[in-house]
């Protein structure tokens, strides 16, 4: 199901997050109300429930229809957890600011104090917030507005930052979208990684760093469509994969040629296609040139969606005799 493949997406990336983060770094999670309590399980599995610091509400308000059916949604949840015990938290930098003279009927800020911050009369403690009330939603007609369908506004990830980094630190966005946390970031001084699969997100990333933070840099921001090469291994490490072969009586003659990280869970993706299992494993050579060698196997042999003719002894002495091969193939 769609439910399925969401999570289990997404699991493979929160896993990632885990790793990389320092024991100090913390994660924080927006989603809507479809994915967001599914998605809290998986963070418990990942992060451990005794890792999960809050469950934070971010408020807002939006035009209700006249003859709506049910409560209008002026809310959104947004899952913190730390890596470790050891986490920052800034709580004077998220305290609510508000005026003694410009006081909402909730005890917070109107949104009228927040915009004229500077011509307010402060609480010089502020109120500790037990939830993030108010930062508007991004309109058509705001300043910040991309048009990309889920962007934040600079606000709260301005707050998200603030409370869980210091000047100088590293924050990662792996869902950068149109970069409203590349740019918070670069506004408060930390370091900043955004990635975004989508070529729309690339496009907006591009075109928002570009204006409002190039200026900043005394050199390019370089744009990457590659991961970048592993060096905590040292300079010299390559990333190394399998080189297959996979037969099946069926198809005589013929070798599924491919490459993958783990050729035992290649092998059983195939046999569940088949009722009878005949799939088999022929051979497996781990090498840092897979690409190449499966490039290069592809095009001297006959091929029809990466199964080859050929003799699977020659194919095999052809994938040895280029597996050490600092260069690329012919």
């Amino acid at each position: 199901s769609y439910n399925f493949c969401y999570l289990a997406y997404m699991a493979i990336r929160l896993m990632e997050c885990h790793r990389i983060l320092k024991d100090t770094g913390s994660l924080y999670l927006h989603c809507d109300p479809t994915m967001s309590h599914y998605l809290k399980l998986v963070l418990d599995c990942i992060f451990g429930e005794k890792k999960f610091r809050n469950e934070i509400v971010w408020c807002y308000s939006r035009p209700s229809a006249p003859k709506q059916k049910q409560l209008s949604r002026v809310h959104d949840i947004i899952f913190w957890y730390s890596k470790s015990q050891n986490w920052i938290f800034n709580p004077d930098k998220v305290r609510q600011e508000y005026a003694k003279s410009s006081m909402g009927r909730d005890g917070y800020a109107s949104t009228a104090s927040k915009v004229a911050i500077g011509n307010v009369e402060l609480n010089p403690k502020g109120k500790f917030p037990e939830s993030w009330v108010y930062i508007p939603p991004i309109k058509g007609n705001s300043k910040e507005h991309t048009g990309y369908p889920t962007q934040k506004p600079i606000a709260l990830l301005e707050r998200i930052i603030k409370a869980s980094s210091n000047e100088g630190d590293m924050v990662l966005d792996p869902f950068c979208g149109c970069a409203t946390t590349c740019v918070a970031s670069e506004k408060l001084n930390r370091k900043w990684i955004g990635i975004d699969v989508s070529v729309k997100a690339y496009e907006l990333v591009k075109i928002r760093v570009e204006k409002e933070i190039k200026s900043l840099f005394a050199q390019d921001i370089g744009f990457y469509t590659r991961p970048p090469d592993r060096t905590d291994q040292g300079t010299d490490y390559l990333p190394q994969k399998y080189v297959y072969i996979i037969s099946n009586p069926q198809y005589e003659g013929e070798y599924k040629v491919g490459i993958a990280s783990n050729v035992k869970s290649r092998l059983n993706s195939y046999q569940t296609a088949d009722p009878e299992r005949k799939y088999k494993l022929e051979y497996a050579h781990l090498t840092p040139y897979f690409r190449e060698i499966e490039a290069y196997i592809h095009k001297k042999y006959e091929n029809k969606h990466e199964w080859v003719k050929g003799n699977v002894e020659e194919i095999k002495k052809d994938i040895e005799h280029h597996s050490s091969k600092p260069t690329a193939l012919p």
